[in-house]
């Protein structure tokens, strides 16, 4: 039997050769504020963006560390979908694409192992990444 994957989509903004990528919907949220952005495009992605925040949960841990103000420190829990969440990555998808309209370069990374999990839910997990984990 296949072991379960996981989705994650990641972007980089434009003119960016090379460096970290950030989660598609970081990258989303920053589009939604910038000049530039068509008005029925920014409708679009705001409505996308609203499905998210009224949807799916907001992770409340990003962290394996428990000591006192663990929740002040830079995390590395990075979030994935079940791939059971089809609406949500269906959604992703949607915003991925809008996101190309304007130069960013966004993958779908899949992984059989996204690290050790700090946060699940029915949709989607935070896990900080193993070694080989493709973030």
């Amino acid at each position: 039997m296949p072991r379960q994957y996981y989705l994650r989509f990641v972007a980089m903004p434009p003119h960016v050769c090379r460096g970290p990528t950030d989660g598609a919907l970081q990258c989303a949220f920053e589009l939604a504020k910038k000049a530039g952005v068509d008005k029925d495009d920014r409708r679009t992605l705001e409505d996308m963006l609203g499905w998210f925040s009224k949807e799916l949960p907001a992770p409340d841990r990003f962290s394996r560390s428990r000591s006192k103000g663990h929740y002040r420190r830079y995390t590395k829990g990075v979030c994935w979908f079940k791939p059971s969440a089809t609406e949500a990555i269906r959604q992703m998808r949607g915003i991925a694409e809008l996101l190309s309209r304007y130069g960013y370069a966004v993958e779908e990374r899949r992984t059989t192992r996204p690290g050790f999990v700090v946060y699940e839910d029915e949709q989607q997990l935070v896990a900080e990444p193993f070694s080989e984990t493709p973030q």
